[in-house]
This record gives structure tokens, sequence and C-alpha cells, in this order.
């Protein structure tokens, strides 16, 4: 499976939860409930993956191999796939941004014989502020080796819009997916 399939599946799984009358999604952003919807989001994801290669072995909360650091989402299926997967935790939580950028450099650090041998992917779904565009932009100037790409979910047109190139100006209150895949 390569990375970008598995950004695919991301948004795919959060695109029919919003359309979805009971979504999980609006319900956890409308109620500031303790424990959040990551681990729902993880599951989930995880069954899309599942849905979209041949996956032998799936676990959350990995040690990387080689590394005291954990993984939120391992997947074996010919090389390890490695997923780091953020969400924003409630309506009012404001780190889901500074959270992925951990994420980011976590995967950063690990050996470079590591990184080249096996699928590496941080990804984020939140509620785009003001001061989380400013924080992206901040992500994209350090320029982190690999892709970077960020899109926010266009309700009128029942799609996502790529705003990576014009960050700064994407509308504050979408829906945003954030995915940093490793080179």
């Amino acid at each position: 499976m390569r990375s970008q399939q598995l950004v695919d599946v991301l948004k795919s799984v959060v695109q029919a939860d919003v359309a979805s009358q009971n979504s999980v999604i609006q319900f956890y952003m409308t109620h500031n409930l303790s424990g959040g919807w990551e681990g729902w989001l993880q599951t989930v994801f995880a069954r899309g993956v599942f849905s979209v290669d041949q996956i032998a072995d799936f676990n959350r909360e990995v040690p990387y191999t080689g590394s005291a650091l954990r993984c939120d989402l391992w997947f074996q299926g010919g090389t390890g796939i490695w997923v780091e997967l953020k969400t924003q935790r409630s309506g009012a939580y404001v780190n889901t941004v500074a959270d992925f950028s951990a994420d980011i450099a976590k995967i950063l650090s690990l050996a470079a014989p590591f990184r080249q041998a096996n699928v590496l992917v941080a990804l984020a779904v939140f509620q785009l502020s003001a001061a989380d565009r400013n924080n992206l932009r901040q992500i994209q100037i350090r320029g982190p080796s690999g892709a970077l790409n960020y899109w926010g979910w266009n309700s009128q047109r029942s799609a996502w819009v790529d705003v990576s190139a014009d960050i700064l100006n994407a509308p504050v209150g979408v829906l945003m997916v954030a995915a940093y895949r490793a080179p």
C-alpha cells in the first residue's frame, strides 16, 4: 500500500461520516466530551485500509522498530505501514495541529534506513481555525522532507479541496485533513 492510498482512505472515511445523519465527528465537534473520537476514527480507518489492500495484521499503539517511540496504527502488508493519526478531540480542543507537527517530528527522528524501508504517514482531522492556518503554514516553511498537503471539506461540492498552496486563505471553520508522507 502506498502512502497516498492511506490519505485517500482517510478522506473517504471522514467524508462518509460527515455525510451521515448520525455523524460521530459532528457529534464530538459540537459537544465538549472527554475522550474524543480518535480511537473511533483509528478503527474505522483501519477497516477502510483492510478494504483497499491485502493487509496481514493490524495493531494500535505499537513501538516503532528499534525505538521507544510508539505509533498510533501499524499495518503489516508487504512492508511495515506506520500511521500517526490525530483528531480534534472536541470542539474546544486547540492543539491538533501541534499534535500533528509533533508526529511529523517523531517520524523524522526515526533512523533513515527504517524510514526508507517502511511507509510512514502522519494524519490529522480537525476544524480549521485562524491560528491553525498560521501553524500549518509554519510547518510548510520548516519544509520537512516528504509530501505535506492540506484538504478542506467543501460541503457545497461534497468534495475535498486541496488548500495546501493557499493555506493562509483557507476558510476558517471547515473540516480539514492534514497529511505528511515521509519520503
